[in-house]
């Protein structure tokens, strides 16, 4: 009987500890609802991130799957999660082997081509840094 009592509080402890780190990292997003866009050199909040894709979310299909091309720096995975939750619910997949691929440089100046894959065609680009590519046909 003591044996199940301890194994039972062990188990109540683990689900609580669970809980309570969810719970931490759930609030560290809420204290800190700025993100540090240091290609830009300054805060921008989550929202006016997500605004940056309002002119290419008019263009884009409601569902399926868009490539994405970004600046190769050290904030990359960042601002590809943002681009994903800014372009939600179409899957922004991080490779650009699709036919239709979401370039975001974050630094709002545009590669020349020769920096983005050759079978890429800029179709339109949308300021700040947010364009649009297609596959080119051969």
């Amino acid at each position: 009987m003591r044996v199940m009592a301890t194994y039972r509080t062990r188990v109540e402890v683990g689900i609580v500890a669970v809980v309570l780190l969810c719970l931490l990292s759930t609030a560290r997003f809420l204290m800190r609802p700025n993100v540090v866009d240091l290609a830009l050199g300054r805060k921008i909040t989550i929202s006016e991130y997500e605004n940056r894709f309002a002119g290419l979310r008019k263009v884009l299909p409601d569902h399926g799957v868009v490539g994405y091309l970004g600046n190769g720096d050290q904030n990359e995975l960042p601002n590809y999660y943002l681009t994903q939750y800014a372009l939600a619910p179409l899957v922004v997949d991080h490779s650009p082997e699709h036919e239709v691929v979401v370039g975001n440089f974050v630094s709002a100046v545009i590669p020349s081509q020769t920096a983005w894959p050759a079978k890429l065609v800029l179709v339109q680009d949308f300021g700040d840094g947010v364009v649009l590519f297609e596959r080119r046909s051969r």
